[in-house]
């Protein structure tokens, strides 16, 4: 993916949406009790349905398309070895572009007057990171499937996009259903999870740590 200029300008356009994102709720959020590591994470969600999609929509379709999918098939390795390579290097990639945006934390805190690294919890860090990594993860193994079945770009890329805002909004949508558990909702819920995780607040069955 770094031999070609799109990963470059896709990592440059990622970093700078989120970073404008992450200031911008920061500045509007002064004097609210909400966690800078909240207010990251949530940037970083929100624009990754978008550098997944454009990540994952190649991932198989250009192989078919070039017509080298027949030899990555024939070579000495099986069908799930070639899966799980493009998976974890697609994934490896996510997380590269991804990484530097938690920097953000350390740019505002040295343009703002009252944001010091002192007052910030670094176990909520941890956690943002943390289920960042899990998120990135999940959207991608939905990105991919979209990938697998489809040899268009364009089609893989809206089943990809429209697959993953499902999964975003999935808890969320359950909890509309008139009856349905709303407990069950809120597990199925990955933004529930993104800001628990990110304020610090881990559940393990139901111990919290």
């Amino acid at each position: 993916m770094f031999l070609s200029p799109v990963a470059y300008v896709t990592m440059t356009l990622m970093l700078s949406a989120t970073g404008f994102t992450f200031w911008l709720i920061t500045i509007r959020g002064v004097g609210r009790p909400e966690p800078l590591s909240v207010l990251l994470a949530g940037s970083i969600v929100f624009w990754l349905p978008i550098l997944v999609t454009v990540v994952s929509m190649r991932l198989f379709v250009e192989e078919k398309r070039s017509g080298t999918i027949e030899t990555l098939l024939t070579a000495p390795v099986t069908d799930l070895e070639v899966v799980l390579g493009k998976y974890l290097g697609a994934l490896s990639f996510l997380l590269i572009a991804i990484a530097p945006a938690f920097l953000c934390i350390g740019v505002i805190e040295r343009l703002s007057p009252v944001i010091t690294l002192e007052n910030l919890d670094l176990g909520a860090l941890v956690g943002a990171a943390l289920i960042i990594f899990l998120v990135t993860a999940h959207l991608l193994s939905v990105a991919q499937v979209a990938s697998l079945l489809t040899r268009s770009q364009i089609i893989a890329a809206i089943c990809a996009f429209v697959g993953i805002w499902i999964a975003l909004l999935l808890g969320s949508l359950l909890r509309l259903l008139p009856g349905f558990d709303a407990a069950v909702g809120e597990f199925l819920s990955i933004m529930h999870h993104v800001e628990e995780f990110a304020r610090g607040s881990v559940e393990i069955g139901r111990a919290h740590v």
